[in-house]
């Protein structure tokens, strides 16, 4: 393998809509490819994800695949994921009957958090949160350098923090979770599930009454969660990613807004940086590669 192969790698994020991937090379990406995410069948999602691979490294099999997915993954790859409707499903054993051989698997939005830290909107930013909110929320937090959820894969689970002590009850069988409220979903809810968190948030853009009203609801929910994150973690910046970071300034002006009502903000925490991430959709693919650095 010649230096400048070995300075390529491989990243793919399973969604529930669609894969994607993405080849880096010196942290820049090269190439890009995606394919509509089968339903279903653990086997086809393999089986579609070695296709792309091989796509993107064309005749060298040799380059370094890191592969991002949803849900919960344990030690053995055995991934529980709703959006795929997938539950104690072996993906490590469906990757290798596919094809693959040499590729690490990671959360998504670990992978996420990875890659704007390492070369994204948190690039030399050594305390930060990351928030990745989509259908979810997941996230990381970064202090003196170091990952807390590399540290311990429990940790960093922002999204299932109370924020309201007696809420709704969350699929992980809490009550009151942060994502109940703040996630892409969550907003969507709000509306009765009629519209789309995008369409709403469209639509607020626009002047719609009814649609500004949830979407300052929305914005008071999230901003509890993230100023719990500054008062645990005291980041020098928080990013948004997921989904919801393509509302762009829209959300960041309203998201500030809603944090200057918090008098200990004001006292203490003016000089945050609040953030949407620079890979958005990638950023899970470009992770998964990033992150293949660090494997032995």
């Amino acid at each position: 393998m010649n230096e400048q192969t070995c300075k390529r790698r491989i990243g793919v994020d399973i969604g529930g809509t669609n894969i994607k991937g993405v080849l880096l090379e010196d942290r820049k990406i090269l190439g890009r490819v995606s394919c509509p995410t089968p339903s279903g069948i653990p086997g086809r999602t393999a089986k579609a994800v070695c296709e792309l691979a091989e796509r993107l490294s064309g005749t060298d099999t040799r380059l370094p695949i890191g592969i991002a997915c949803a849900g919960e993954i344990d030690e053995n790859g055995v991934i529980t994921a709703e959006n795929l409707g997938w539950d104690k499903v072996d993906f490590v054993s469906e990757l290798r009957k596919a094809g693959l051989s040499d590729f690490a698997l990671y959360q998504d939005a670990y992978a996420a958090s990875e890659a704007e830290y390492r070369a994204g909107a948190l690039r030399d930013m050594p305390n930060a949160v990351y928030l990745c909110i989509g259908t979810g929320i997941g996230g990381n937090v970064f202090m003196g350098g170091r990952s807390l959820r590399k540290l311990s894969k429990n940790s960093c689970e922002l999204g299932h923090m109370s924020i309201h002590a007696d809420g709704r009850r969350c699929s992980c069988g809490n009550k009151g979770c942060f994502e109940e409220y703040a996630s892409a979903g969550a907003l969507s809810r709000m509306s009765g599930s009629r519209y789309s968190a995008a369409e709403i948030v469209r639509m607020a853009q626009e002047g719609d009454a009814e649609m500004l009203s949830l979407w300052e609801s929305y914005l008071g929910e999230l901003a509890v969660g993230v100023m719990n994150c500054l008062i645990l973690y005291a980041p020098s910046a928080v990013c948004i990613g997921g989904g919801m970071s393509l509302s762009g300034e829209f959300l960041l002006a309203g998201l500030r807004r809603k944090l200057e009502q918090f008098p200990y903000f004001n006292n203490c925490f003016l000089t945050v940086r609040l953030l949407t991430a620079a890979f958005a959709g990638e950023a899970g693919a470009v992770g998964a590669a990033l992150l293949t650095e660090d494997e032995g």
